[in-house]
């Protein structure tokens, strides 16, 4: 059975839709991963016979930059999505590392700026923040 005749009998009204639109004929060009294919580009003509030498060429071409496009495009995705991870997790630890120091600042009666001072100097006198539980009453 030809191409035409198959694609006929199994998808009538894409085929009358077509053949209405002035096609005559579909080649798929396989969009491959090395060995995996990962979809395909279709060229619709308005010529029947077979696709000429150079244009099947071409096609193979387009259909190498669209695979190249589209993994570009998911890596691209997938970036960004740890990255969003990332920032998150950064967020989360921003917000535990103030908790830690507000509940120090809190515990030994120092205001919040000084214990961050001395957190940035690294300074002896609060490597026990991070066991500073929860603040001490204020009354």
């Amino acid at each position: 059975m030809s191409r035409s005749a198959c694609a006929a009998t199994t998808l009538p009204r894409f085929t009358a839709a077509a053949v209405e639109l002035g096609f005559t004929a579909v080649d798929a060009v396989p969009m491959r991963l090395r060995d995996e294919v990962i979809g395909s580009l279709n060229l619709f003509r308005t010529s029947p016979g077979a696709l000429p030498a150079e244009a099947a060429a071409l096609a193979r071409s387009f259909a190498n930059v669209a695979t190249i496009g589209l993994f570009q495009a998911r890596a691209t995705a997938r970036n960004q999505s740890v990255v969003e991870q990332l920032q998150t997790a950064l967020s989360n630890r921003v917000a535990d590392a103030l908790s830690l120091m507000r509940n120090y600042a809190r515990n030994t009666g120092k205001l919040l700026s000084d214990v961050a001072r001395l957190v940035n100097e690294r300074s002896p006198e609060v490597t026990g923040l991070a066991r500073v539980s929860k603040p001490r009453p204020r009354w």
